[in-house]
Formats: C-alpha cells, sequence, structure tokens
C-alpha cells in the first residue's frame, strides 16, 4: 500500500499535479516520517507554493540539511521564498558547509533581502513598526511580533533589536531572545542592551555565546539528570523547561549569576517539593532564593499571556 501511495506521489510530482503530491506524500510522512520522506514532502509543498509548510517540515529534520551541499541548497530556496531571511541567517552561521557554499547562499540572501525592501514595503514597514512599539504589549504579542520580524531585511531587523534590547519594558525572553539570534548569526556588531539588575550594559556580538554551551547550564542539566531525571523523568522535564527558561532569562550572564549550579538545581527542587529543609539563612542560598524568586515571576506573567489568550 505504501509502495503504491510513493509511486502515486512522485507520478503526480511528475505531472505538476502539486496539491494531489502533497496530500499523498502528507499521508506517507505520517506513517514513516523519515528524512528521504521529509525532504520529498517538502518539496511537494514548495512546488505547490506552500513555502511556509515546506519550512516548517524541514525544520523537523535540520541536520539533514544543514550537512548537505544540495539540501541545504534547497533549504536556502525554501526559506527566500517564505522569506525567513533573519532565520535563514541563523542556519548560515550554525552550518559546517564549505565556505563557498555558505557564500553563495549569503549572496542569495542578500539580493532576496534588497528585492524584498522595493516589492514588500508596504508588509515591511508595518512588521518593523509593531517590531519597535510592542513592550506595551502581552508577552504573547511580543512573542509572536519577535517571530514575524524574522521576516526582515537584516538592516529593519537591527534597527529594530538595537531599539528594543535598551526598552525596559520588554519581557526577559524577547530581550534574550534577541540576543541568542545575534549569537546565532556570528554578528561581531557593539550591542547595548537593558539588563536584570536595571542597568544598560554593552557587548560585542563576537563576545555571546550558545546558552547550550555555557559552562552553568550544561552543569545544571547534568545535577538535573543525576538527581531527579533518571528518576521521575515527568518531574525532570518540567524542571529541565523552568531550568533553560531562568538561564535564558538570565542571559548573557547566565554564568555569572549561576555560580554554583549544584545548589541552583536543589534549591529549585526543594521548592517544587515544598521543602523547607535547605537553610535561608545560607548567604550564597539567598541570593539563589531571591533570583529564582523573580525568575519566576517572569516565567509566571508570560504563561498568565498565553491563557488570556485561550
Amino acid at each position: 500500500m505504501e509502495d503504491e501511495l510513493l509511486i502515486n506521489a512522485r507520478k503526480a510530482i511528475a505531472e505538476e499535479k502539486f496539491q494531489a503530491a502533497v496530500a499523498l506524500f502528507e499521508q506517507l510522512y505520517a506513517t514513516n516520517p523519515t528524512s528521504g520522506m521529509n525532504h520529498e514532502l517538502s518539496n511537494a509543498y514548495y512546488l505547490n507554493q506552500q513555502y511556509e509548510e515546506a519550512e516548517r517540515i524541514i525544520l523537523e529534520k535540520l541536520d539533514v540539511y544543514l550537512n548537505d551541499e544540495t539540501n541545504f541548497a534547497f533549504l536556502t530556496a525554501v526559506f527566500l521564498k517564505s522569506e525567513s531571511f533573519i532565520l535563514l541567517r541563523e542556519l548560515l552561521g550554525s552550518t559546517k558547509l564549505s565556505v563557498d557554499v555558505k557564500q553563495r547562499a549569503l549572496d542569495k540572501l542578500q539580493q532576496a533581502e534588497v528585492k524584498s525592501q522595493t516589492e514588500l514595503v508596504e508588509f515591511q514597514h508595518q512588521v518593523l513598526n509593531e517590531f519597535y512599539h510592542m513592550a506595551d504589549q502581552p508577552v504573547i504579542t511580543q512573542i509572536n511580533r519577535f517571530q514575524l520580524a524574522r521576516k526582515l531585511p537584516l538592516s529593519d531587523w537591527l534597527k529594530g533589536t538595537q531599539f528594543l534590547l535598551l526598552d525596559p519594558f520588554i519581557h526577559p525572553i524577547v530581550r534574550a531572545s534577541l540576543l541568542e539570534s545575534i549569537e546565532k548569526m556570528k554578528l561581531t556588531n557593539q550591542f547595548q542592551f537593558y539588563w536584570l539588575d536595571e542597568t544598560s550594559h554593552e557587548i560585542k556580538g563576537s563576545e555571546l555565546q550558545p546558552l547550550s554551551k555555557m559552562q552553568s547550564f550544561k552543569a545544571m542539566m547534568q545535577a538535573l539528570d543525576e538527581s531527579i531525571a533518571k528518576k521521575d523523568p515527568i518531574l525532570g522535564a518540567q524542571l529541565q523547561e523552568e531550568l533553560r527558561l531562568q538561564a535564558m532569562y538570565l542571559y548573557p550572564y547566565t554564568n555569572k549569576v549561576i555560580n554554583d549550579p549544584q545548589l541552583w538545581v536543589n534549591h529549585l527542587v526543594h521548592v517544587y517539593d515544598a521543602d523547607e529543609s535547605l537553610p535561608v539563612d545560607n548567604l550564597k542560598l539567598a541570593n539563589i532564593r531571591n533570583w529564582q524568586e523573580k525568575l519566576q515571576e517572569y516565567t509566571k506573567s508570560m504563561i498568565d499571556s498565553f491563557k488570556n489568550v485561550e
């Protein structure tokens, strides 16, 4: 049955019946989500001019596209059609393909950005305007506008980003995500940003590092895995997400604040267990408690924002 579906799907592509091909490849991918089927489905979406759907499918098997020159060329074509300029720049910063391959993709990206600035003037103006003016919006709206702004050319995105990084009313998850994008794109500019200590800081893009490679973050995940995750996978997953959010809020100074990852994890575990056995007269622990309470307020505001949409 599956072989027959595959034959018919490929036949539909050959006959340029792309809508029919999409329907068939969707069935095949639902039951057999391999890398090869992922590529065939994303190609069917692309040929049917469903560019954002093609992008969504590619992201499910991203490594396959980042490690192969032909696949990366296809990814580039899809992302340019879906106008995901910032995301494509981030992927250019992470792929290990040759300099020549990346330069060819970058050339096409820059040409597409220039073209979009003449063909999508009204759309980009609206997106940039909403990007600038999102601080007074609910967290979920801020996140949505952050995501939509990734369709802006880099020059416009940077204008909005440099403004927002200094806005004290932006939710920390958005501020951290902006800095994370800067790191992923390997930008070397100097950036000013407002941080959780309510003061302005400066940092070069080249000084940023991925959160996943920060020593404190890796140590927290290891400590959590050893103490909870193996014994209680459900609680472990919940705490892992909470720790990831806390580390994000603190970015790029995660290592500076979380200078005792084991104690940081221990305190969070006790909070979830409603256990009062940890001494509160310990200055280091008191500092951790104060930070975690502050960070949990940010998480609460984000959760409340999502609930209000439901």
